[in-house]
């Protein structure tokens, strides 16, 4: 039988049969874009408490769905330019799949890619948390991504983008 233990904004706790089990209360995107020009990769180093609260860490871009209606290929567009400056249409955003979040959650995150190559970085907004206001963009190898990131997303979509 299942037993909501805890309901936030983002998420719930529940209880389902001695089992506990998060789901998330938004549909989520994450989006790897590359350079096919240069065969780089676009990273986010950022603050991500549940892994540490004192240094940035790797990891990919991702947002929520949080304006109601709205396609998930736009959130992903939008997500994009709101944490790094790349304005898209999302028609040139290409869907890579879904995946569970973790063994613990019943949530899905949708996947997405994107050629920035010919694309200009324009000056992002930030919603001044700060959280973003420290969290960087770069470009990274593929060596280097599979060296040093340990984000279970960006290997995922890294592997989806190469196929």
């Amino acid at each position: 039988m299942k037993k909501t233990l805890y309901k936030g904004k983002y998420l719930t706790l529940n209880l389902d049969d001695d089992y506990e089990t998060i789901s998330e209360n938004f549909e989520r995107i994450a989006i790897l874009p590359y350079n096919s020009e240069t065969g780089k990769y676009l990273i986010r180093k950022e603050l991500c408490p549940p892994w540490s609260k004192e240094k940035l860490i790797y990891t990919c871009i991702t947002g929520l769905r949080d304006k109601e209606n709205e396609p998930i290929q736009e959130t992903a567009s939008r997500e994009l330019f709101e944490e790094a400056g790349y304005s898209i249409n999302s028609n040139n955003i290409r869907f890579l799949g879904k995946c569970y979040i973790s063994k613990a959650s019943d949530s899905m995150i949708y996947l997405f890619t994107c050629d920035l190559s010919q694309i200009k970085k324009q000056k992002n907004p930030t919603d001044g948390t700060y959280s973003e206001t420290v969290s960087k963009n770069a470009w990274a190898s593929k060596a280097f991504i599979i060296q040093y990131i340990n984000d279970p997303l960006v290997h995922i979509m890294l592997n989806r983008v190469i196929q």
